[in-house]
């Protein structure tokens, strides 16, 4: 069996692949309308919401399978939980890279106390995930619409956790606060 380090990178291929494809098409991810809660994957059971290249990844994964969930989780989350996958369902690739670990180290008084150790290089671990649809009597997702001063007043999770948004020249709202500013376009927030 490859190692994890080739199976990621692989599937990081496979992933800049496709993007590439649908850009010489003139789009990147789909030339249809794009649904606003696709570009928000999490799993609700351990209430993490996916960045970077998994959340890249699994925006693909929606609208190749046209999947209007964006809820994804693992099969073993979802066991635990007495949920099955529908047969012939595969799951979508995420990773998850480390940068450090916990130790115990002894200190000069005899006691043991954990500490955070950096890793001379990271390692890499991946793991599979299922969207909501792909799950057999998982409770359906509903779409909720809401604008953005709703959205901030009911203090959703994930980007819109936020101290300050404004108006941008361009016509979107600017939120700052959560990591790197993020934009969106007025109204498909």
């Amino acid at each position: 069996m490859p190692a994890a380090f080739t199976i990621v990178m692989d599937s990081r291929r496979e992933l800049v692949e496709k993007l590439i494809q649908n850009m010489e098409k003139g789009y990147i991810l789909t030339e249809k309308e794009w649904d606003r809660d696709a570009f928000a994957p999490y799993n609700p059971l351990s209430d993490v919401h996916y960045k970077g290249g998994n959340r890249i990844r699994l925006i693909a994964k929606v609208i190749e399978k046209g999947y209007r969930d964006p809820r994804w989780m693992t099969a073993r989350q979802l066991n635990e939980k007495g949920y099955y996958i529908k047969k012939g369902e595969h799951p979508t690739l995420c990773e998850k890279w480390i940068f450090d670990r916990e130790k115990m180290v002894t200190k000069e008084d005899g006691t043991r106390e954990k500490i955070r150790e950096s890793l001379e290089m990271p390692a890499v671990r991946y793991f599979n995930v299922f969207n909501g649809e792909q799950v057999q009597d998982f409770p359906e997702y509903i779409h909720q619409k809401m604008e953005v001063s709703d959205m901030l007043q009911a203090g959703l999770p994930g980007i819109l956790r936020v101290p300050d948004y404004r108006m941008c020249p361009a016509g979107c709202f600017l939120f700052s606060g959560y990591g790197p500013d993020f934009f969106a376009i007025k109204g498909n927030v």
